[in-house]
Parts: C-alpha cells; sequence; structure tokens
C-alpha cells in the first residue's frame, strides 16, 4: 500500500503508509414532515433527478524512521507540498482512480527513530477513473445505436462530431453541426444509448466515477 498526492510518491519521502480510510457517503436527503401524511415527504432527487452526496473523509495513517534533523526537513516537505493544497490522491492499493480533496498534515516525532504521520482530506463523493472513457464509433447509416457504459457517478459528456448528424437521446433530439458539443445528454449508471443518424465519425468522451 502507498499513496501518492499530485504525483509526489509518499514512499519515495522515507513515509510508510500503513492505512487509508475514506468515510461512508452520506446522502444528502430533502424530507419535510407534513401533518396529517404517513412518513416524510422525500424531496432528495426533486432538484438534479438524482440523490447527490456530502464530501467524504479521508484519513492517510503512515510512519517515518529518521532523526531529528530528518524529520525537520520531511515536515517542512510535507507542509510545503502537500498541506492545505488542492490535491489528487491515489491510493496505490485502488490505483484505477482518483480522489479529490485538500489535505492537512499532522506529523509527530514519537521518540527518537520514530514519527507518527496523519493526513486529513476532506475529498469528494465520488472517486474518479484516473483517464477518460472514449467511445469512438463509425456512424454510416440511421439509427445507429452508440452505447456508453458509465459507472455511479452522473456525468454529462463531451460529444464531438466530424460532420452534421442527429443525435436522440431519452425522448431529446439534437441536431449538430461539425464540432465539440455539450448537450442536455446526462449519462447514469449503466448502459447510456445514443441513437445517431449521419454519415461521419462520432466521439463521446466522459469521466467515470464511483462511490
Amino acid at each position: 500500500m502507498n499513496v501518492i498526492i499530485n504525483g509526489l510518491d509518499l514512499s519515495d519521502k522515507g513515509i510508510t503508509v500503513t492505512d487509508v480510510y475514506v468515510s461512508e457517503a452520506s446522502p444528502k436527503l430533502i424530507q419535510t414532515d407534513i401533518p396529517g401524511r404517513d412518513g416524510l415527504l422525500d424531496q432528495s432527487k426533486a432538484v438534479s433527478g438524482f440523490i447527490n452526496y456530502q464530501n467524504r473523509q479521508m484519513t492517510i495513517v503512515g510512519y517515518a524512521q529518521e532523526s531529528y534533523e530528518d524529520y525537520l526537513k520531511r515536515y517542512s516537505w510535507l507542509l510545503n507540498e502537500i498541506n492545505g493544497q488542492t490535491a489528487e490522491i491515489i491510493n496505490t492499493s485502488d490505483a484505477d482512480f482518483i480522489w479529490k480533496g485538500r489535505p492537512t498534515v499532522t506529523y509527530t516525532k514519537v521518540n527518537s527513530i520514530y514519527s507518527e504521520i496523519t493526513i486529513n482530506c476532506e475529498v469528494h463523493p465520488y472517486k474518479l477513473k484516473k483517464q477518460d472513457t472514449i467511445v469512438e464509433k463509425t456512424v454510416s447509416e440511421d439509427n445507429t445505436a452508440v452505447i456508453c457504459a458509465n459507472l455511479a457517478r452522473p456525468v454529462v459528456p463531451m460529444i464531438e462530431t466530424s460532420k452534421a448528424m442527429q443525435i436522440s437521446f431519452e425522448n431529446k433530439i439534437f441536431n449538430v453541426q461539425t464540432g465539440t458539443h455539450i448537450l442536455d445528454i446526462l449519462f447514469i449508471a449503466g448502459e447510456n444509448t445514443l441513437t445517431v443518424t449521419g454519415n461521419g465519425n462520432i466521439k463521446i468522451t466522459y469521466r467515470e466515477g464511483s462511490l
């Protein structure tokens, strides 16, 4: 197990990571108690159409074996490079994903040879794939199905077309010209199917995320 923060490998700095904890994903609930009605009126999906989540707490725990002089140097490095910065965090045990958040560092010299480190981060609820998902297809006939699989995080894709095309998605129809487009299309978890009519190439780019 190791952790990389903004491309900085903690193990390269002599820090051994022992544990990485991430809190549960707490949903943002909008519930109203209405007199004369059983239960609560749940409007949690009323605004976005899906459940939103609170930020999560990540805790990274580790240690270093070092002299007091090395402790001072390493502590300054952590404060200068990591503490309070906007960060992309990779747990190498889950290396296909990144977390985005802002870490704060606590670094304590326990004795003459041993120091303990705790890095607390408030992170976005979804971990993101390190790379964009790209779906490409050549369209040469009417009503060509382009299937885009997505993880849990709802996402608006970027769509690039080499020619003028008609794109349909969930009863919405878009007539687009050559170029790059952000349309009123939202991919949810599972398979999302675009129906495309035209003659040319279509490229769909989006970043998947998981809780």
